[in-house]
């Protein structure tokens, strides 16, 4: 499986080599589950040299100081092209950006984006499970 396609805020984010998604119920200590603020974790990492995308700081470090939300969609494909999961985050906002420029100048620059997401759908399979918390508002 392979990463098809990301867009956040309704724009292509153009070269993520790594997607990660995750989806859990929060435990207490002692293992006792509890509602979260969350409904996902999205991480992004992308390869920034070529095509640099200023828009994650801006969306993470935001003017005003208030969370700007957006919406976020990963598509994942088989190696036949046909899209087999795909996760489309609402109620989402930038929570981290990540610039990373390694010593070795053989490795590229890359940009990491945690998204933080209140609604989470996921399409796998012919079927479109809905994820959201309810006490996570605007």
């Amino acid at each position: 499986m392979e990463l098809k396609s990301v867009t956040v805020k309704g724009r292509p984010l153009a070269d993520v080599v790594e997607a990660e998604v995750s989806m859990a119920t929060p435990v207490r200590d002692g293992g006792y589950p509890h509602e979260g603020a969350r409904a996902a974790r999205l991480v992004l990492v992308r390869e920034g040299l070529n095509s640099p995308a200023p828009d994650g700081f801006g969306l993470a470090t935001n003017d005003d100081g208030r969370t700007e939300f957006v919406e976020a969609r990963v598509e994942f494909q088989n190696s036949l092209g046909a899209t087999t999961y795909t996760v489309a985050a609402e109620d989402a906002y930038v929570q981290t950006f990540r610039l990373h420029c390694p010593d070795d100048e053989s490795q590229p620059v890359t940009e990491t984006w945690v998204i933080r997401a209140g609604k989470t759908k996921l399409h796998a399979a012919g079927k479109a499970p809905e994820h959201g918390v309810p006490h996570f508002k605007r």
